[in-house]
């Protein structure tokens, strides 16, 4: 017997991508970015996920030098909403 496969909501996962607190590299000079290895995990397991755990990574753009924002906005066009 099969189970039917259960599904929440874009908006909900979109809630718990936003409070999930995930683990940070912290810089005095630079403040707290989200380690990579704590939220790639949860860049594989769907689409919709991706693009939540993107935003949530781009929060903080860190760049070192300004080809680098050009280079990320055509890979990433969505970082211009994204970034804070």
């Amino acid at each position: 017997m099969a189970f039917p496969a259960l599904v929440l909501p874009n908006e909900l996962l979109y809630a718990i991508v936003l409070e999930v607190p995930f683990d940070t590299e912290s810089k005095p000079w630079l403040g707290a970015k989200l380690l990579w290895s704590s939220i790639e995990p949860l860049s594989l397991t769907s689409k919709a996920c991706r693009e939540y755990a993107m935003e949530r990574w781009f929060e903080i753009l860190r760049v070192d030098c300004d080809s680098d924002i050009e280079k990320t906005l055509q890979l990433f066009p969505k970082v211009r909403t994204w970034t804070k």
